[in-house]
């Protein structure tokens, strides 16, 4: 594992057929090889999502990327299961850190981890995207069993059973409260 001195950070960068020029993706490895490909080969053509990309403009590598897509989800009666209401959702269909830069501590002190600082820097945006546009109650994302606990670090709640949870195997779907009502 290597650690730069320092790093500077371009955040929130878009990344499609337009930009992705500018950006050093080919060398991308999460440790993951689905969401390897999913970055270098088919963010481009998903219609239903956008991804941004996290850069060191010391290196003009990729440090992390996101992907967001707009949904929804039901809330339902405990006891008859219907319907009460849909919520509207911002689903972070994929979060990804390359390994060059997993686990690596940031700030003056380091004590906070750069995955935390990058994650909490999502969960900004999007409020902000949400208060300025949209009005999402919630954002969701399904995770793997290994990461549930990064993402509860976070205040992502687990959602309770899924009729989605079936598409991947070991997948916990979670969410996170963008407006609390007292």
């Amino acid at each position: 594992m290597r650690y730069r001195k320092s790093i500077k950070i371009v955040t929130f960068q878009l990344f499609n057929e337009h930009t992705k020029k500018d950006i050093h993706y080919e060398s991308f490895d999460c440790g993951n090889k689905r969401i390897n490909k999913y970055l270098k080969e088919q963010s481009f053509d998903d219609v239903f999502s956008n991804t941004f990309v996290y850069i060191d403009a010391n290196s003009g590598e990729i440090i992390a990327f996101v992907t967001l897509s707009c949904s929804s989800i039901e809330i339902c009666d405990e006891n008859t299961f219907a319907v009460k209401e849909k919520v509207p959702t911002v689903d972070i269909k994929y979060f990804a850190i390359s390994k060059d830069y997993q686990h690596m501590p940031y700030g003056q002190d380091s004590s906070q981890k750069l995955s935390d600082l990058l994650f909490d820097d999502i969960i900004e945006t999007i409020q902000g995207l949400s208060d300025k546009y949209f009005r999402a109650g919630k954002i969701t994302l399904t995770s793997y069993k290994s990461t549930t606990s990064f993402f509860k670090r976070h205040g992502f709640k687990e959602l309770g059973s899924s009729k989605f949870c079936s598409l991947k195997d070991g997948c916990i779907p979670l969410y996170y409260d963008l407006y609390i009502q007292e």
